[in-house]
Protein backbone atom coordinates (compact mmCIF):
# COMPACT_ATOMS: atom_id res chain seq x y z
CA UNK A 1 0.00 0.00 0.00
CA UNK A 2 1.03 3.04 -0.52
CA UNK A 3 1.21 6.64 1.76
CA UNK A 4 -2.16 8.21 -0.12
CA UNK A 5 -4.01 5.08 0.54
CA UNK A 6 -3.42 4.65 3.86
CA UNK A 7 -4.23 8.17 4.19
CA UNK A 8 -7.63 8.12 2.37
CA UNK A 9 -8.31 5.07 4.73
CA UNK A 10 -7.31 6.64 7.95
CA UNK A 11 -9.41 10.13 6.90
CA UNK A 12 -12.05 7.78 6.01
CA UNK A 13 -12.80 7.32 10.06
CA UNK A 14 -13.11 11.14 10.87
CA UNK A 15 -15.86 11.42 8.09
CA UNK A 16 -17.87 9.34 9.14
CA UNK A 17 -17.70 10.14 12.86
CA UNK A 18 -18.35 13.74 11.52
CA UNK A 19 -21.34 12.77 9.16
CA UNK A 20 -22.81 10.12 12.47
CA UNK A 21 -22.93 13.51 14.68
CA UNK A 22 -24.52 15.86 11.89
CA UNK A 23 -27.22 13.54 11.40
CA UNK A 24 -27.53 12.95 14.83
CA UNK A 25 -27.54 16.83 15.67
CA UNK A 26 -30.34 17.49 12.37
CA UNK A 27 -32.70 14.63 14.28
CA UNK A 28 -32.30 16.42 17.21
CA UNK A 29 -33.57 19.41 16.54
CA UNK A 30 -35.89 18.28 14.13
CA UNK A 31 -37.45 16.33 16.72
CA UNK A 32 -37.43 19.64 19.54
CA UNK A 33 -39.42 21.56 17.13
CA UNK A 34 -41.49 19.03 15.73
CA UNK A 35 -42.98 17.84 19.41
CA UNK A 36 -42.78 21.42 21.36
CA UNK A 37 -45.84 22.33 23.15
CA UNK A 38 -47.28 25.84 22.00
CA UNK A 39 -49.80 27.62 23.84
CA UNK A 40 -51.79 29.06 21.38
CA UNK A 41 -55.05 30.32 23.70
CA UNK A 42 -51.74 32.09 25.65
CA UNK A 43 -51.02 33.95 22.36
CA UNK A 44 -53.76 35.07 20.89
CA UNK A 45 -55.10 36.67 24.57
CA UNK A 46 -51.57 38.24 23.95
CA UNK A 47 -52.33 39.17 20.47
CA UNK A 48 -55.42 40.61 21.99
CA UNK A 49 -54.55 43.02 24.32
CA UNK A 50 -51.95 44.70 22.08
CA UNK A 51 -55.01 44.97 19.88
CA UNK A 52 -56.78 46.60 21.97
CA UNK A 53 -53.48 48.67 23.00
CA UNK A 54 -53.22 50.07 19.88
CA UNK A 55 -56.11 50.77 18.25
CA UNK A 56 -58.13 53.63 17.16
CA UNK A 57 -61.13 52.70 19.63
CA UNK A 58 -59.64 54.08 22.60
CA UNK A 59 -56.26 55.46 21.98
CA UNK A 60 -55.95 59.31 20.90
CA UNK A 61 -55.82 59.80 17.08
CA UNK A 62 -54.55 63.11 15.50
CA UNK A 63 -56.84 65.03 13.94
CA UNK A 64 -54.49 66.24 11.06
CA UNK A 65 -52.18 62.88 10.65
CA UNK A 66 -54.75 60.54 11.31
CA UNK A 67 -52.12 59.04 13.70
CA UNK A 68 -52.73 56.85 16.60
CA UNK A 69 -50.71 57.20 19.69
CA UNK A 70 -51.01 53.94 21.28
CA UNK A 71 -50.50 54.44 25.28
CA UNK A 72 -52.40 57.53 25.22
CA UNK A 73 -56.35 56.47 26.14
CA UNK A 74 -58.24 59.37 25.20
CA UNK A 75 -61.06 59.07 28.12
CA UNK A 76 -63.70 60.59 26.06
CA UNK A 77 -63.38 57.55 23.41
CA UNK A 78 -62.80 54.73 26.61
CA UNK A 79 -66.19 55.70 27.74
CA UNK A 80 -68.16 56.16 24.46
CA UNK A 81 -66.01 53.01 22.89
CA UNK A 82 -67.69 49.39 22.29
CA UNK A 83 -65.33 47.46 22.20
CA UNK A 84 -66.51 44.69 19.92
CA UNK A 85 -66.52 47.21 17.12
CA UNK A 86 -62.36 47.33 18.36
CA UNK A 87 -61.67 43.79 18.70
CA UNK A 88 -62.31 41.57 15.75
CA UNK A 89 -62.52 37.82 16.35
CA UNK A 90 -64.03 35.05 15.23
CA UNK A 91 -63.68 33.13 18.39
CA UNK A 92 -66.94 32.69 20.56
CA UNK A 93 -64.56 32.11 23.96
CA UNK A 94 -62.90 34.84 24.80
CA UNK A 95 -64.05 37.47 27.51
CA UNK A 96 -62.38 40.82 28.45
CA UNK A 97 -62.85 43.27 31.20
CA UNK A 98 -60.47 46.51 31.05
CA UNK A 99 -60.13 48.72 33.09
CA UNK A 100 -59.01 52.23 32.95
CA UNK A 101 -57.59 53.92 36.34
CA UNK A 102 -55.61 56.88 37.37
CA UNK A 103 -54.96 56.03 41.36
CA UNK A 104 -58.53 58.18 41.91
CA UNK A 105 -61.00 56.97 39.33
CA UNK A 106 -61.95 53.95 37.14
CA UNK A 107 -63.56 53.29 34.20
CA UNK A 108 -64.68 49.43 32.93
CA UNK A 109 -65.35 47.93 29.97
CA UNK A 110 -66.35 44.40 29.12
CA UNK A 111 -65.86 42.57 25.91
CA UNK A 112 -67.39 39.38 25.97
CA UNK A 113 -67.04 37.12 22.38
CA UNK A 114 -69.85 34.38 23.39
CA UNK A 115 -72.62 37.00 24.87
CA UNK A 116 -73.65 40.61 26.42
CA UNK A 117 -70.79 42.49 27.61
CA UNK A 118 -71.38 42.83 30.66
CA UNK A 119 -69.98 42.02 34.18
CA UNK A 120 -72.51 39.45 35.14
CA UNK A 121 -71.43 37.21 32.02
CA UNK A 122 -67.82 37.91 32.87
CA UNK A 123 -67.76 37.19 36.60
CA UNK A 124 -69.21 33.52 35.36
CA UNK A 125 -65.99 32.91 33.72
CA UNK A 126 -64.00 34.16 35.92
CA UNK A 127 -65.71 31.90 38.85
CA UNK A 128 -64.35 29.40 36.33
CA UNK A 129 -60.97 30.24 37.08
CA UNK A 130 -60.42 27.56 39.49
CA UNK A 131 -60.73 25.07 37.53
CA UNK A 132 -57.19 25.47 35.19
CA UNK A 133 -58.68 22.88 32.30
CA UNK A 134 -61.80 24.80 31.79
CA UNK A 135 -60.37 28.11 31.67
CA UNK A 136 -57.22 29.77 30.29
CA UNK A 137 -55.60 33.25 31.74
CA UNK A 138 -53.72 35.63 30.76
CA UNK A 139 -50.55 35.76 32.69
CA UNK A 140 -49.97 37.81 34.18
CA UNK A 141 -53.30 37.98 35.70
CA UNK A 142 -54.40 41.07 35.21
CA UNK A 143 -51.67 42.56 32.47
CA UNK A 144 -50.86 45.98 33.43
CA UNK A 145 -49.74 48.80 31.27
CA UNK A 146 -48.89 52.42 32.15
CA UNK A 147 -50.81 54.87 29.89
CA UNK A 148 -51.68 58.31 29.62
CA UNK A 149 -54.86 59.61 29.73
CA UNK A 150 -56.01 62.27 27.85
CA UNK A 151 -59.13 64.37 29.08
CA UNK A 152 -59.52 68.17 28.15
CA UNK A 153 -55.82 68.18 26.39
CA UNK A 154 -54.65 67.48 29.90
CA UNK A 155 -52.88 64.81 30.69
CA UNK A 156 -52.37 62.60 33.51
CA UNK A 157 -50.51 58.74 34.38
CA UNK A 158 -52.66 56.35 34.54
CA UNK A 159 -52.66 52.50 34.38
CA UNK A 160 -54.88 49.75 31.74
CA UNK A 161 -56.02 46.66 33.60
CA UNK A 162 -56.23 43.63 31.45
CA UNK A 163 -58.36 40.51 32.55
CA UNK A 164 -58.36 37.86 29.84
CA UNK A 165 -60.19 35.30 29.90
CA UNK A 166 -60.15 31.89 27.58
CA UNK A 167 -62.22 29.42 27.81
CA UNK A 168 -60.85 25.62 26.95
Amino acid sequence: MNDSTTHDMLMWIPKMLFLAITVIVVITIVYVFAYQDIKIDVLEMQLLTEEVYSSEGIMHQDILTKRIYPGIVDIEKFKTCDLSNVILTNRNDIALKLILSDGKTNETKYFISYGDDNEENFNILLNLMDFPERVSKIEPFPLIKPVTILENNQKREGKLYYYVLMEK
